[in-house]
């Protein structure tokens, strides 16, 4: 976390930067089976994101009730979650009609776009398994491969 994170603020840059990953992410929320998730992981938010969703706690709530509103903010990186929720928003209501139009006339494209995301979040989590992990990535991709 930099020092920026570590105050509850960001730059400017830094919000646009956030609200175009969740612009992204909203776009790809619009494609049925597709998750917002994935971009975030592609995008080297997912963590933050996961961080700061979990801050949502009684911790929070506290703060909230004592109308400590500022540190509740920092507390559930308030600065990070609204450009990320607004891009969200943004990315869902700009891309639902171009996305459905995308899917009913060019649905291959589309497919592999989006199981390029899928296979580059794959590639960047490779690091992530262990030969302990074996068995569960065996039965996950003997699932796709029956599902698919």
């Amino acid at each position: 976390m930099d020092k920026s994170q570590a105050q509850g603020s960001l730059s400017n840059l830094q919000r646009a930067t956030v609200f175009a990953k969740g612009l992204v992410m909203g776009v790809s929320d619009s494609v049925p089976g597709v998750s917002g998730g994935t971009i975030a992981l592609i995008a080297g938010i997912y963590e933050r994101l996961i961080r700061a969703i979990s801050a949502f706690d009684l911790i929070a709530l506290r703060l909230l009730i004592r109308r400590e509103l500022l540190q509740v903010w920092r507390h559930i990186d308030g600065a990070f979650l609204l450009p990320l929720a607004l891009g969200m928003g943004c990315g869902l209501l700009l891309s639902a009609n171009t996305v459905l139009y995308a899917l009913e006339h060019a649905p291959i494209f589309v497919g592999s776009f989006f199981i390029g995301l899928v296979l580059a979040a794959v590639l960047l989590l490779r690091g992530e398994f262990t030969l302990r992990h074996s068995p569960y990535l065996l039965l996950g991709a003997g699932l796709v491969a029956a599902l698919g």
